[in-house]
């Protein structure tokens, strides 16, 4: 799903369609749906939206003002555990008390909620490939960051490149912002394939951006995991949509993956 258009007031919009409250949360435009109570969204629920689009913007500027000292600094901050040990299956479900508000197509939808869309859209293509549907499950889990007294702009947001590498040296070779995907790349690296590993660390970059620094192993895993994954990462987000996903196989999978608590 793409990003929703945007009027002059920072909301989103779209002609024809109305604005409804659903269980006390603003939900702009969409189709009604289910049993909630509906109702046309007043002035305050307009201003509400409207502060969160430009908190927003705030959070993803702030994000892109990283330097090569800011990432060092939550690197070496980051290497000592913030929650001890831990099944990574209960870090999963801690993304449910987790919104990135940085995120306006999300709107303020819990971060396992999209989990459960992109597990939602990949069961509606039949996907099979176990890595893609444990990134699918994990990707995002860096933001239970959103939990302690970090910096949102420090957590979410696209991976934004500081520095250049000579062409064709590797994304490895580039210095970038850091993350959500840089803190569960740490956090699952030694526990996971080569390829899910990289594919969590960059599945927010700029593909194009990147395009000229990746080595012949970076394509590969690009092509084969990284654009596919995007297919559901991005183009599954609603602000108005619950999915419906059967967790209990989810959970066995994840189980099977990671048998033992993480340090995280």
């Amino acid at each position: 799903m793409q990003n929703p258009v945007v009027d002059k007031s920072g909301l989103p919009s779209k002609p024809g369609r109305r604005d409804f409250l659903v269980g006390g949360i603003a939900v702009i435009g969409g189709v009604a749906t289910g049993g909630a109570a509906y109702r046309e969204l007043g002035p305050k629920d307009r201003k509400f939206a409207s502060e969160f689009y430009h908190r927003a913007h705030h959070i993803v500027d702030q994000h892109h003002k990283q330097d090569r000292e800011t990432v060092a600094a939550l690197k070496a901050k980051y290497e000592t555990a913030v929650f001890g040990k831990a099944r990574v299956w209960d870090l999963i479900q801690k993304l449910s008390l987790c919104i990135d508000e940085s995120d306006v197509s999300l709107f303020c939808t819990s971060q396992f909620v999209h989990v459960q869309q992109v597990l939602e859209g990949m069961e509606r293509d039949s996907i099979q490939d176990r890595d893609l549907l444990i990134a699918a499950l994990v990707h995002d889990v860096g933001k239970v960051l959103l939990l302690t007294d970090e910096l949102p702009e420090n957590i979410v947001g696209t991976t934004g490149r500081i520095s250049e590498a000579p062409h064709g040296a590797g994304l490895d070779e580039v210095v970038f912002q850091f993350g959500h995907g840089e803190m569960i790349y740490s956090r699952l690296k030694d526990h996971v394939p080569a390829h899910l590993a990289w594919l969590l660390r960059y599945h927010g970059t700029n593909l194009a951006d990147v395009e000229p620094f990746l080595s012949e192993q970076d394509r590969q895993y690009r092509d084969r995991y990284l654009i596919p994954f995007r297919k559901y990462d991005g183009g599954t987000k609603s602000y108005n949509h619950v999915p419906k996903v059967a967790l209990a196989k989810y959970r066995d999978l994840i189980e099977e993956t990671f048998p033992q608590p993480i340090l995280f």
